[in-house]
């Protein structure tokens, strides 16, 4: 792994150790399991994953935590990925908090070729990265996993 990434790591007290760390072994996973059994499985099965029933108070604490974590492995981290997988990963963890966000993705056309985005946003708001979203004409509703209903 690159040295900044533990340098980094040594940097952050141990619940921002253990996110880092979490969130850098789940990313490859991620990704993975995309490219094994396509995005719709996987995000279905993550959306049907039990999660805590009530948000943390602090959960606009956790939100920026998890946000500045993503950017930062985003960036640096030893598997950097794309962004559907980042943003899956970021959507499952804030689920997993109990913390509701919306997974999006957006299209735009450059030329001939159609291009596609995928990001979070908490209330209403996009998490990563947090100007790039605005290149993209996202879907009129987030992305929901089949038979999942948010409340």
């Amino acid at each position: 792994m690159p040295m900044t990434f533990w340098r980094k790591y040594r940097s952050l007290r141990p619940p921002g150790r253990r996110i880092l760390l979490r969130m850098a072994l789940a990313l490859p996973l991620a990704a993975l399991a995309i490219r094994a059994f396509g995005f719709r499985r996987v995000h279905a099965a993550l959306g049907r994953w039990p999660r805590p029933g009530k948000p943390p108070e602090d959960a606009l604490r956790w939100v920026n935590n998890l946000r500045h974590v993503n950017l930062y492995l985003a960036r640096h981290g030893p598997y950097r990925g794309k962004c559907l997988s980042q943003s899956l990963l970021l959507w499952w963890i804030l689920r997993r908090q109990g913390i509701e966000s919306d997974f999006r993705i957006g299209v735009r056309t450059e030329g001939r070729q159609l291009l596609a985005h995928a990001w979070v946003e908490y209330q209403g708001h996009p998490l990563n990265p947090p100007e790039k979203h605005r290149l993209y004409q996202p879907f009129d509703q987030p992305v929901l996993p089949r038979g999942v209903q948010f409340s």
